[in-house]
């Protein structure tokens, strides 16, 4: 699955637009200044973080400060060469390849790839030494996002010159990209919004963009123009998110550890669920915001504002 990015009016095209993540702004902008001053091709970059952080839309203004078409493509879709070599063979010069989800990518993609950028060509053909084409692609950036860099070979890593490491947002940032989304998408809102919806928002701002959206969904339903705090508290009754971001699965495991501790097995059991599934989706988040530690035999325990939260929240 591919796709050419295209610009959208409530979508940032420069970096001056961008919140948050100060460093990897900017790095890119003293990568684009020398792009620019030297009259060369922005380098391959490798971009790190977590979900929802803004990977993609960095790599988006990236393009539009070079004013070059930003091609998207995800690692689960060049699942072959010939989709590979496809996708490189129409690139244009100086185009920005992004891949998102790279580190799906199968280990032979990513040795075909890193030949690519080595050989400046394709190879077709036979590789035992007879039949052999080469065909030349044209110069362009690969910009590479991953939230398992681990998964990505060390010689595709290592071709990437830049590497951009993205975080979770704080709650000021987060209301500032919201209070921004509203100025361009030409709503009203209530005065503290913003920080109401920050505050649920789990550092990701696609969540926050995601809270905002529902809540003007909420005050449409109700044929209101303004969004204000009751559409979100509303929304949150409807989605069972708490004052903290917290949704229903995450109140329910902490409910569970409400009188005792508790093993990973056994919350998994009386959660239904897998275990990988609780100790990679709902435990990091709380172990972020101190609501829950892990003794030396693994046993899971709520720290004191964890108990806090769950005798405020009488969960």
């Amino acid at each position: 699955m591919k796709r050419q990015m295209k610009d959208q009016s409530d979508q940032p095209t420069s970096l001056r637009h961008l919140a948050g993540q100060k460093s990897a702004v900017a790095l890119a902008r003293m990568h684009l200044d020398a792009t620019h001053i030297d009259n060369r091709r922005f380098p391959n970059a490798l971009m790190i973080g977590p979900s929802g952080v803004g990977k993609t839309m960095l790599a988006a203004v990236i393009g539009c400060e070079l004013a070059v078409p930003t091609r998207l493509s995800f690692g689960q879709a060049l699942n072959c060469r010939s989709v590979l070599h496809q996708t490189l063979l129409r690139m244009e010069r100086d185009e920005i390849l992004f891949i998102d989800e790279a580190h799906e990518m199968k280990s032979t993609i990513q040795t075909a790839l890193f030949n690519v950028i080595d050989r400046r060509a394709v190879v077709l053909g036979d590789c035992g030494g007879h039949g052999v084409m080469q065909i030349p692609v044209k110069p362009f950036t690969l910009i590479l996002a991953t939230t398992d860099p681990q998964r990505l070979l060390t010689p595709l890593r290592n071709r990437c010159e830049v590497t951009f490491v993205l975080d979770l947002y704080a709650e000021d940032e987060l209301a500032e990209i919201v209070q921004r989304r509203i100025q361009w998408r030409g709503w009203t809102c209530e005065d503290g919004l913003p920080e109401e919806i920050a505050q649920r928002s789990r550092g990701v701002a696609r969540e926050a963009i995601r809270i905002l959206t529902g809540c003007h969904r909420v005050a449409r339903s109700q044929g209101e123009q303004s969004v204000c705090q009751q559409h979100l508290l509303d929304l949150c009754q409807l989605e069972g998110i708490d004052g903290r971001g917290l949704n229903r699965m995450d109140c329910r495991y902490l409910g569970l550890l409400k009188h005792n501790g508790q093993r990973l097995n056994v919350l998994a059991s009386q959660l239904c669920l897998p275990p990988r599934q609780v100790s990679d989706v709902i435990e990091p988040y709380l172990m972020r915001i101190g609501f829950l530690v892990k003794n030396e035999r693994a046993v899971r325990l709520l720290t004191a504002a964890g108990r806090e939260h769950v005798e405020t929240e009488q969960i």
